[in-house]
């Protein structure tokens, strides 16, 4: 397989990079990271990225541990109140203390228990992701695995926080952005951990078949993270009437044609946000990240 590089000016003239596999690998280990965090805060979603972001902000600058409810609604992309009410969760899960205008992290909350099991959880999937972009075909820098521990923290929070920021438009409720990523991630199990199928539809050409597609049931979907089936089964029929999902004859839910970049946007999208991910890892390479 030849090896693909990943300098910005190569990447925007070459259009036969494995993009769509890189995508694939990504969604997976955000999903990976989500169900960590989500575990921690009794499956609130809103929650999820408030706490990676109070995470990020703590081990870049210890010392600075007040967070405002503005700097978070706008990094978040979140109405304030929403963030509010998502702070105060996190202060009832013992993270973090109400402050004036804002919240306050605990000073001895990167030596908590939850979050140093959750580090350690976070640099395997980030370890796992780097290898897996590595078979892809993506020439990474040398010494990621060797960087130090609180900067491969730091570049697996800002790979998790970047499916916020790459968003696709219209997925402004957490669970709606949730149900589709368990879905893309189901749905491309065969082809991601196929040396051959990943190969094969790894680019933005060839499509892969529905037959080579795993359905995700609701039983599945609910199963993974323990959401309610009721919950799922409302927020899948919902998005399957927004056009975000379809029905697989046999059962189960399939992505819309639109994520398969079918559409332009979509595939213009993804390509942006495997870019961001390539620069951090080279941050990350570099001594910058942390």
């Amino acid at each position: 397989m030849p090896v693909c590089a990943v300098d910005a000016e190569p990447m925007a003239r070459d259009d036969h990079l494995p993009f769509r596999q890189a995508t694939r690998l990504v969604n997976e280990y955000q999903l990976r990271v989500a169900s960590v965090v989500l575990a921690l805060t009794g499956r609130e979603l809103y929650q999820v990225s408030t706490l990676l972001l109070i995470h990020r902000a703590t081990i870049r600058d210890p010392s600075d541990l007040r967070v405002s409810f503005h700097g978070l609604a706008a990094s978040l992309r979140r109405p304030s109140e929403t963030v509010r009410r998502a702070v105060h969760g996190l202060v009832a899960h013992g993270f973090c203390e109400r402050a004036e205008r804002g919240v306050r992290r605990r000073p001895s909350f990167l030596a908590m228990p939850a979050i140093i099991a959750a580090e350690h959880r976070f640099r395997e999937a980030l370890g796992d992701l780097i290898d897996g972009l590595q078979r892809a075909g993506f020439a990474l820098p040398a010494g990621l695995h060797d960087a130090p521990p609180s900067a491969r923290v730091t570049a697996a929070l800002d790979v998790q926080l970047c499916a916020v920021e790459f968003a696709q438009p219209g997925l402004g409720r957490p669970l709606d952005l949730y149900l589709l990523g368990v879905v893309s991630v189901l749905n491309a199990a065969k082809l991601t951990h196929d040396p051959a199928l990943s190969q094969r539809y790894g680019t933005d050409h060839p499509v892969a078949p529905d037959a080579l597609r795993c359905p995700a049931t609701i039983a599945d979907i609910a199963a993974l993270d323990g959401f309610p089936r009721t919950t799922i089964w409302h927020r899948a029929r919902a998005a399957e009437a927004a056009g975000a999902l379809r029905r697989a004859p046999g059962g189960g839910y399939l992505l819309a044609e639109k994520f398969l970049h079918k559409d332009p946007s979509t595939a213009a999208l993804d390509r942006s946000k495997i870019r961001y991910i390539l620069r951090v890892f080279h941050d990350l390479a570099a001594g910058r990240s942390g």
